[in-house]
């Protein structure tokens, strides 16, 4: 089968998980052509086929999610997007695609509109459009934008797989929730209990710093872009090293991406999260950790926060041993679709 697939280009988990679902179609027999942008298109483009596309740009004040900002910042990728339509299609259309999968990434969406093929979506963004979920008050308007936001960037498909960190009931023929997928690498890695505490953050978090050098722990510390020795702090920068670091880490301090949190818990390490203010869905992922006992999380974390959470690393542990990751849930479900459409 001849398949379209569009990977949005933020983080690096659309990327993450398309390269390893894009790797098995292959293996399969099936021929993919990719769209991408951002990140994905960097990681991507030297393995598969990969046209560029234009996308969302997130812009940040202040370790904050700026709507406003990311409209301005990402309004002239649009418009190039608009522009550079027709070409882009006829490229496309050379490459004859039977069925479409997109990533998040509204391009390959409007083209299987446009052009009456078969969409399936892949994410773990429309658990806000079709999960029951509990939402504290104080988030209520933030969880209304964002769920308003995923039915207007993909709008209808013929099937949706919904990662998924718990299974869940669905009623709906076409809508599967499935375990978070994970590279190859990281179902690889076997993980001990080391001595340092991993920290990564996708955005530089100047306040944690502070409070990570007043606790007489050993860090590892990602996403600073730089190497070098602080105190108890190492700075890395390399991300081969990355994978080693985190199945040998006591905890893991991080944001709450959907990705890096599914690996520490394929990897049963505790987690305290710091979602980033304006991305409803990492409040949900944060919420869903506190619920779990596996961990927890703090918008604004102090002091205090810190050294609770890693004084109490062996309650979560406990409660992290009776956690289960189908991590082929994904993929055998993708080609059951494939089988049917």
């Amino acid at each position: 089968m001849r398949i379209l697939y569009g990977v949005a280009g933020e983080g690096r988990g659309h990327s993450s998980r398309a390269r390893a679902i894009i790797e098995h179609l292959e293996k399969d027999g099936h021929y993919v052509l990719v769209l991408a942008y951002g990140l994905a298109y960097k990681a991507l483009r030297e393995k598969f086929k990969v046209i560029k596309i234009e996308g969302i740009r997130f812009k940040f004040n202040r370790e904050e999610l700026s709507v406003y900002g990311t409209i301005r910042k990402s309004l002239p990728n649009i418009m190039k997007n608009i522009r550079t339509g027709n070409a882009r299609d006829k490229e496309i259309l050379k490459f004859r695609p039977e069925i479409a999968i997109t990533d998040f990434e509204p391009v390959t969406a409007i083209f299987s509109y446009k052009h009456k093929i078969p969409l399936i979506s892949i994410d773990n963004q429309h658990r806000l459009t079709f999960s029951k979920l509990k939402v504290p008050q104080n988030h209520r308007r933030e969880y209304l934008l964002a769920k308003l936001a995923v039915r207007v960037y993909i709008p209808k498909a013929e099937y949706f797989i919904v990662l998924s960190f718990l299974p869940e009931n669905q009623k709906r023929r076409n809508v599967f929730f499935v375990s978070p997928i994970l590279r190859k690498e990281v179902l690889g890695l076997k993980p001990k209990k080391g001595e340092k505490v991993l920290v990564y953050m996708n955005q530089p978090y100047k306040g944690i710093i502070k409070i990570l050098k007043d606790i007489d722990e050993k860090f590892i510390v990602y996403g600073y872009n730089i190497n070098r020795k602080e105190g108890n702090i190492i700075y890395k920068k390399d991300p081969n090293e990355f994978l080693k670091d985190l199945a040998s880490a006591k905890a893991v301090i991080a944001s709450s991406g959907f990705t890096l949190m599914s690996e520490a818990l394929f990897l049963k390490k505790p987690l305290f999260v710091i979602p980033l203010r304006g991305q409803f869905e990492q409040t949900l992922n944060a919420l869903f950790l506190k619920q779990s006992g596996m961990g927890n999380f703090s918008e604004n974390p102090n002091l205090k926060d810190i050294k609770t959470f890693l004084s109490d690393i062996e309650k979560y542990r406990r409660a992290l041993k009776s956690y289960k990751m189908k991590s082929r849930q994904t993929i055998d479900v993708l080609d059951k679709i494939l089988r049917e459409v």
